[in-house]
């Protein structure tokens, strides 16, 4: 498995960089040729996947991870290694240069450096209201994800999980200052 790390990446962001690797005891695992410890990796995603520390041993331009299964195991079978750590990607010739992390803002996440983002990313909104409502609907036009909830002062309002992407409050709203909090969910699609 290769991937490539962009020069000038911050010691902070070298250390948190993981491989996420399935089975990793029938394997003698490998950075750069560096034998990467599997007996002190910690569970990740599922029983059978472990997160193996890399910082150690990645280097500037492309990083080769070689799994070496001696004797083969039936279980041995080629499976998805994952990139992990606070790190963004950008798009090169030909897949992603790691590189550093930036916050994520409004608009898509792709373009900010997480285009395979799993998690969850709050936006929030104040806002002021003039006087009661009876009831507010929200509706969030545009998302791309797994899911976006909807939460008015810390209260879920629901999650809206289909057009028109409305919810709605089930009570009064009283005047004054207000917090809308919208989480969008990525998946590991995303």
């Amino acid at each position: 498995y290769r991937f490539t790390v962009a020069k000038g990446l911050a010691d902070n962001t070298r250390n948190s960089l993981a491989v996420c690797v399935e089975r990793p005891w029938l394997y003698t695992v490998s950075l750069n040729g560096i034998t990467l410890d599997a007996d002190a990796a910690e569970k990740w995603f599922d029983e059978d996947m472990r997160r193996l520390s890399v910082g150690h041993a990645v280097k500037e331009g492309e990083n080769e991870l070689l799994l070496r299964a001696q004797p083969f195991h039936v279980l041995c079978e080629i499976m998805p290694v994952y990139v992990c750590g606070d790190f963004g990607l950008t798009a090169a010739a030909r897949g992603y240069d790691v590189g550093l992390a930036s916050p994520l803002g409004l608009g898509d996440w792709t373009q900010q450096g997480a285009p395979f983002y799993p998690g969850v990313v709050r936006y929030r909104y104040a806002f002021t209201l003039a006087q009661d409502a009876a009831r507010l609907c929200v509706r969030v036009p545009e998302w791309r994800g797994a899911v976006a909830v909807v939460y008015l002062d810390g209260e879920e309002l629901g999650p809206t999980p289909h057009p028109p992407f409305e919810v709605l409050s089930s009570s009064r709203v009283p005047a004054g200052s207000h917090e809308l909090a919208i989480d969008v969910y990525g998946n590991m699609k995303n």
